[in-house]
Order: structure tokens, then C-alpha cells, then sequence
């Protein structure tokens, strides 16, 4: 079972696990055996988040599941501040050959954990024993189900303004249920635990590592840099004179992607949301556009291991967005999955379908080598507006008819 430690600004010396507390909140998995219906219900409530490793079949004690503080508490630290994490137990975890589930009651999580919009985002540590090592990362929301009951939903599938919307919305979507987070797989850690013996002795956790099977505990990471990133959030492409906009609320569900180094490479692998509380409505334009938002990045550092081999990580991973907004003229595609449309207003408005997703929409090939996926929500908080004069065009969609794709084209007949 590894451990994660804590960092000192930007020296060597960064991975000394220092101060692990029990929060005395007992296991966050599912509590007493229940049975029939019972049972059911209760791993509705508990499964959070299913995942799988593509190269190996471990343990639940080899996977470790850190739990990130919310948001609005994230906001607090600067560069070179410790950031706790709630380490869970590892009867939160069960495993099925290469298959692992999470199960964590929303009930038992300390407020810090759980944002203002229900949102709770994992890390999840994957070793085998053997020097290989990989983590993954995503964002459940807990919601208020019809019964009353608290349930797990995808952010993605349960956007709105508030839990009865977004519960409604989780339902209606079958949104309902354990976020699937994107695969583990194993890398060599041969060069981040030589970065670890390098930087000096190691502390020693001794008993505290054992206790912190027990039940939840609070270990250390370090925000080592913080950084603006422009993120892609939609596009248009009108045409003959039209004109097009995006209008969007922050709250809308988002999803960027995370850059994790174990190997001592940057990999992409895994996603966290971010929001801020602002709306934003671009002004119409007849160009081909992108449309960006800032969000800021945040660098954290961990160690993994324990005492004496302990692997230094990395990790770049959204903290919130700034408000920042930005536009830029986009190359018009050539998609097909056309349809007839009039002289109007279209608007690309609902959930249902494909979500606008970009691979590389994160623009931080600069400081890691690569970019970043960015995933947005279409909903009433964040629509495109297509408005359509001349009665000879068409809309077409990139994966799909436009009502339903997750970028749209106005193209002539």
C-alpha cells in the first residue's frame, strides 16, 4: 500500500511524509453487510468510481484512493503551501481481475472534500510491487436523488444550477451511478525513486502507515507552481454573412485533462472539473472562431512508497477558472451529417448527445511537452447560437446529425 508525503517548496528535499492525522470518521466504504434490497441500495450510494488497469491484475491493498479538497478550499494556498488529501482505507476498494470499483458513502466525507456544486475529485495509485506504477484522476458529484437518498452522478450527465436540476438532469440522463475513469497503466518508477534517493533519507511512518488502513487519514501534497492556461470551450463556423456566438456559465460541467509523471515522462491520463461564477456571452461575429477561457493550473507534488524507495510524482492538474476569456480565428472543417434549416435562431442547447470535446484544447505543450483534452457540457449555460439569414443553408454536425454532435457547422446547400 503506498502513502503519499508532503513537499518543502521547490528543494529536493520535497517527499518527507510529515503529520498524517486520523479523522476518526471510521471506513468511507460501505459500512455493515446489508442484505436483499438493502445491499442494494447501498452500493448505489457507495459506488463512486469504476476503473480499470490495461497491463495487470492487482490487489485492493495496491491501489491507493486520495481524496482532493474542494475547490473553494483549493483557492487558499499558494505556491510552496501544503494541500491535504484524505487518504481512504483500502476496504474502499474492490477489485475483479483488471477491474477496480471505489466505494465511498458521500454521507462521511468531510465538508472540505465536497464542493458547493457536489463535486468530489480522487486520485487513484496504482503499484504493483515490482517498480511499476501508474494514477489516474476524475470528478463525481453527489446529488440528492427522488427518494431522498444521496447518490453518485457523472458531472457531465447532471448539469444545473442547483442539486434539484442537476439531480433531475442525472436521472433523466441515466447519469446516475460510478464515473468511469479513464485506464490505469503501469509505468517503470526506476527513475523518480532514484530522484527520491538522491533528495536524502526518508522519513519513517512506521506505525501511522498501518493505522492508516484502519480508516481515513489526512497525509500532505505540495502546490510546488501555479500557471494561466487557455482552454478551448467551443467553436463556430457560420457562413454567407451569418453571424454566431457562444454563451456560457462557468458552472456549466467541464471537464481537463490532467498530466501526471511517474516515469519521469509527462503523460496525459485522467480528467478533474473546475468552474468559477461568471457568465460569459461573446459578441456575434460572422468569422470562424474558437472561444477560450483561462483556467488556472496547478503543479502538486506527492511521494508514493513509504520509508526507503519512496517515488517522487508529479502532477499538473486544474485548480479553477479565473474568469480570463479570449477568442481566435478557426480553419472551417468540411463535416457531412447535414440538415435543412431556415432563416432563425439555432442554438446547439441540450445534453443530449456528444458533449464538445477537444483533444489538446489545454494549451501547456509549453511547460510539459504536450497539450491537454478539454470536455464541455452542452446545456441552457452554455449554447451555441447560430443566427441564420438567406434560407439556403444547411447545419452539420463532426459525429453525428447537429442536434446531437458535439461541434456543428452552418455550410450553404
Amino acid at each position: 500500500m503506498s502513502h503519499f508525503g508532503l513537499g518543502h517548496g521547490r528543494r529536493r528535499t520535497a517527499f518527507v511524509v510529515t503529520g498524517i492525522l486520523s479523522l476518526g470518521l471510521g471506513t468511507l466504504g460501505a459500512a455493515a453487510p446489508a442484505q436483499g434490497a438493502a445491499a442494494e441500495a447501498a452500493a448505489q450510494e457507495t459506488a463512486a468510481f469504476t476503473g480499470s488497469i490495461t497491463n495487470a491484475a492487482l490487489s485492493a491493498s495496491q491501489y491507493s484512493v486520495y481524496v482532493h479538497v474542494n475547490q473553494e478550499t483549493d483557492r487558499t494556498f499558494e505556491v510552496g503551501d501544503k494541500v491535504p488529501m484524505l487518504k481512504l482505507p483500502s476496504s474502499a476498494v474492490t477489485t475483479s481481475g483488471d477491474q477496480f470499483t471505489l466505494n465511498i458513502d458521500p454521507k462521511t466525507l468531510p465538508a472540505k472534500y465536497v464542493g458547493a456544486d457536489g463535486n468530489v475529485t480522487v486520485d487513484v495509485v496504482a503499484e504493483d510491487g515490482k517498480g511499476g506504477a501508474g494514477l489516474t484522476m476524475a470528478t463525481a458529484r453527489v446529488v440528492s436523488a427522488a427518494d431522498g437518498g444521496k447518490r453518485w452522478a457523472d458531472p457531465m450527465q447532471s448539469v444545473g444550477e442547483d442539486n434539484r436540476t442537476r439531480a433531475a438532469a442525472a436521472e433523466a440522463s441515466d447519469g446516475l451511478g460510478p464515473v468511469t475513469m479513464d485506464p490505469l497503466e503501469l509505468e517503470s518508477t526506476a527513475a523518480t525513486r532514484k530522484a527520491a534517493r538522491d533528495a536524502g533519507p526518508q522519513c519513517s511512518v512506521g506505525a501511522k502507515a498501518a493505522a492508516a488502513e484502519a480508516g481515513p487519514v489526512e497525509v500532505m501534497a505540495t502546490l510546488v507552481d501555479s500557471s494561466k492556461r487557455w482552454v478551448t470551450i467551443g467553436t463556430t463556423y457560420p457562413v454567407g454573412g451569418d453571424t454566431a456566438t457562444l454563451d456560457f456559465t462557468s458552472s456549466a460541467s467541464t471537464k481537463y485533462g490532467i498530466a501526471t509523471n511517474i516515469s519521469g515522462d509527462w503523460k496525459a491520463g485522467g480528467s478533474k472539473s473546475a468552474e468559477a461564477g461568471f457568465r460569459f456571452k461573446w459578441s456575434k461575429s460572422s468569422k470562424n472562431r474558437g472561444y477560450k477561457t483561462e483556467v488556472l493550473y496547478g503543479k502538486y507534488r506527492y511521494t508514493s512508497g513509504g520509508c526507503g524507495g519512496s517515488a517522487i510524482y508529479h502532477k499538473w492538474q486544474p485548480r479553477y477558472e479565473t474568469g480570463g476569456t479570449d477568442s481566435y480565428t478557426a480553419d472551417a472543417p468540411n463535416w457531412g451529417n447535414c440538415v435543412k434549416i431556415n432563416d432563425g435562431l439555432w442554438q446547439r442547447i441540450r445534453k443530449d448527445g456528444r458533449d464538445y470535446e477537444l483533444a489538446g484544447g489545454v494549451k501547456i505543450k509549453n511547460l510539459i511537452g504536450i497539450d491537454l483534452t478539454s470536455e464541455r457540457a452542452y446545456a441552457t449555460t452554455h449554447k451555441l447560437n447560430y443566427n441564420v439569414t438567406g434560407g439556403n443553408k444547411k447545419m452539420c454536425g463532426n459525429n453525428g446529425e447537429p442536434s446531437k454532435a458535439g461541434k456543428v457547422q452552418e455550410r450553404k446547400r
